[in-house]
């Protein structure tokens, strides 16, 4: 005669089977939990973008009556810009050899060796009138090396847009100095037309 089964191990591997089922259906809930915070996560960040850039469009206007948007002068911004070195020709060749025409260099100074001033003016006088965050960039992107030397010429680091306002810059310099009789009246010339740093007593010519 066949031995029985006891009931109550038939009942034990029923058990088994729902304690597994029971264990699988936990990690489905919590692994569509876990999907559904990150679905409504990503669905928050862009609304908050989406709700960032409206804002950035917004039209505001400016003290000489036209209009424009955060959005709009960060694409100016980006445009003055470059992130890599980009080979131009030189620009300040013309600004040299007026300059120290104005100061009385020597034949070598205008040609070679620069003295301080020049880099003074050209700071003062040309990369001044960028905005700062174009000055930022430039500073991040072409940081000294070494006592008052970089690695690159700082306009190497400016866009097609931003190579125009550093040609237009030079050239208003230029202009101003070939009208002027001394570096003095270039300065103050400069100042008032175009709102430059003007402290002549730190200047040593």
């Amino acid at each position: 005669m066949k031995p029985i089964k006891e009931p109550e191990e038939e009942i034990g591997g029923l058990g088994d089977s729902a304690e597994q089922l029971f264990q699988e259906f936990e990690e489905l809930a919590i692994r569509q939990t876990l999907l559904f915070d990150l679905t409504k996560q990503a669905d928050e960040l862009a609304e908050a973008e989406r709700k960032r850039l409206e804002r950035e469009k917004l039209k505001f206007e400016l003290l000489n009556g036209s209009t424009t948007s955060i959005f709009e002068e960060k694409q100016k911004i980006e445009k003055l810009l470059s992130e890599f070195p980009i080979n131009y020709d030189p620009k300040f060749s013309e600004f040299f050899q007026v300059l120290g025409q104005l100061v009385g260099w020597s034949d070598e100074m205008k040609y070679y060796r620069k003295p301080p001033i020049a880099a003074k003016t050209i700071i003062e006088v040309i990369y001044s009138r960028f905005s700062g965050d174009v000055l930022l960039h430039i500073d991040n992107k072409n940081p000294y090396i070494g006592w008052c030397i970089r690695r690159h010429k700082n306009y190497r680091f400016l866009g097609e847009d931003g190579i125009f306002q550093l040609e237009q810059f030079i050239y208003d310099a230029v202009v101003l100095m070939k009208e002027s009789s001394s570096y003095y009246e270039f300065r103050k010339k400069h100042a008032a037309k175009y709102g430059t740093a003007f402290q002549f007593h730190l200047f040593d010519v």
